[in-house]
C-alpha cells in the first residue's frame, strides 16, 4: 500500500480516480480459501494493465500468503 500511495502522489486527480476505478475491476482469487477481493482492497494497483498474472499476495480472508490469480471482471 505504501508503493501504491507513492505512485498515486505523482498522478493528477483525474488519473487517480481512473486508476482506482480500474483497480477495483481487477480481482485476486485466493487458491486456499477461494475468496475473491479487488486488487485495490488488498493494497494493489492495476492501471492500464492486461493479462492474467499470478502474484504472491496475503489473503485478507485466510491470512496466508499464496499465489493469487489476477483477472479483470467486466
Amino acid at each position: 500500500m505504501i508503493l501504491r500511495n507513492l505512485i498515486l502522489r505523482f498522478m493528477s486527480p483525474a488519473m487517480k480516480a481512473d486508476a482506482e476505478a480500474e483497480s477495483r475491476k481487477w480481482v485476486a482469487t485466493c487458491p486456499r480459501c477461494q475468496s475473491v477481493n479487488s486488487v485495490w482492497d488488498i493494497g494493489g494497483i492495476r492501471y492500464k494493465a492486461a493479462g492474467r498474472p499470478i502474484k504472491l499476495v496475503r489473503c485478507p480472508n485466510c491470512g496466508k500468503i499464496s499465489p493469487h490469480q489476477f483477472s479483470k471482471k467486466d
